[in-house]
């Protein structure tokens, strides 16, 4: 059946067309410049002169077909009853103060803690929340499984968003205060038997062929932008470094992935760089012998001390026999404590790191080699250039004095 009545649809716009801007609107029309029993009465009056009647309410008032075919069906059945928005009132499954509860201790333990947190774990604590209350009230039977709406609508509540998180490298403490007492008298009393020109720090690194940078230019409003290269960014080689607390440094010793001296032909290194190889490319038993020749070399018949950390081939019966041999003096930083005692992490190896960023970039943009593709040598003349702008004496004595403050005390 069709009819000659025609709605002012071009007038609709002179009313609140949507309610909500959201993608789907909800539907409770409290919001909206229309009543919804209004609105119903109207589209039943309606129905009985335009087959339309669906299409037409539906673009009047901007309320989505379904849902208007669903809210005519439960009037005409239910009537007024139909229309009374229960949600959020007898059957809500928290109230305003549990709800708080739970927002705190997710803000609390997880958001202020820097601890991933998703809609995964709000969906098991406020069932087990859940759960836990009708335990204690027994005479609650309902169940509550939340869904991601539900999630959605708690962390808008509560002023929590879902974003996309900055990586921040947590460091572990050493809670044995007298592993750390022992370690500070230990270097005292021998920095202060051997001298600064004998107190020595050591440590590897592991050198990347391509340093990309941290920061670039983007779009205002984008969240990141891509970075074009052409290498592998995992590519590299290890480099062992030694300084002495007078401000000075022993060559370094860049270590290659190889079983032969072979491996070594193809890489140039200036004459203030050694080079040397292992089985793993990381350093061995024999890499460390050479370093303490080389130490034994610079200070002639005088003790002296070195500082390691405590990885694994630094601790060896072999490593320890030789220093003995040599009269160097080796003392372990406590675990998880170089970031604060090792002069080498606290002030050279950054620096090298930044340097090396920077020389990348350079290579790219006022070099202009954007196709470059970088081999082991280029990492090993970045590594030179970088040196020389950061092993100065000044930074490593105060690499030292910041690292072991107690040693000038």
């Amino acid at each position: 059946m069709t009819s000659n009545i025609k709605l002012p649809i071009k007038n609709i716009y002179h009313c609140k067309p949507f309610y909500t801007k959201k993608r789907r609107p909800y539907k409770k029309y409290k919001y909206a410049d229309w009543n919804i029993k209004d609105v119903l009465e109207e589209a039943l009056i309606l129905k009985e002169t335009d087959n339309n009647y669906l299409e037409l309410i539906s673009e009047k008032y901007g309320i989505i077909k379904d849902t208007l075919k669903n809210k005519i069906h439960n009037y005409v059945a239910v009537g007024v009853e139909a229309l009374i928005d229960k949600r959020g009132k007898h059957n809500k499954n928290f109230s305003e103060e549990e709800e708080e509860i739970i927002s705190d201790h997710i803000k609390i333990n997880y958001i202020n803690r820097g601890l991933p947190f998703d809609n995964t774990y709000l969906k098991l604590l406020s069932e087990s929340f859940f759960n836990k209350r009708n335990d204690i009230n027994e005479n609650i039977n309902n169940t509550f499984k939340a869904s991601d709406g539900w999630c959605t609508d708690f962390k808008k509540r509560w002023n929590i968003s879902s974003v996309k998180p900055s990586l921040k490298r947590r460091h572990l403490n050493n809670d044995n205060m007298n592993e750390i007492n022992i370690f500070i008298a230990e270097c005292t009393n021998a920095f202060k038997e051997v001298g600064i020109d004998y107190f020595f720090n050591a440590d590897e690194t592991f050198w990347r062929i391509i340093n990309a940078v941290q920061t670039m230019f983007g779009h205002t409003g984008s969240e990141s932008t891509i970075l074009n290269y052409i290498g592998n960014e995992k590519e590299g080689f290890t480099t062992l470094l030694c300084i002495n607390s007078n401000g000075s440094y022993l060559d370094p010793i860049i270590i290659k992935k190889g079983k032969t001296d072979r491996c070594l032909k193809s890489l140039n290194v200036p004459d203030n760089i050694k080079k040397c190889h292992s089985d793993s490319g990381w350093i061995s038993n024999d890499i460390m012998i050479f370093l303490l020749n080389n130490i034994k070399v610079l200070v002639g018949n005088n003790k002296s001390v070195l500082v390691l950390d405590q990885y694994s081939v630094h601790t060896t019966d072999i490593v320890i026999e030789e220093a003995n041999k040599k009269n160097i003096q080796l003392i372990f930083i406590p675990s998880n404590m170089t970031y604060k005692y090792q002069p080498l992490d606290v002030g050279i190896n950054g620096p090298l790191k930044s340097s090396a960023r920077k020389l990348w970039k350079d290579e790219i943009i006022l070099n202009n080699k954007p196709t470059h593709v970088p081999s082991i040598n280029d990492g090993v003349k970045h590594l030179s250039i970088s040196l020389k702008t950061v092993m100065t004496k000044e930074n490593i004595t105060s690499a030292f004095k910041k690292a072991m403050p107690f040693l000038w005390q």
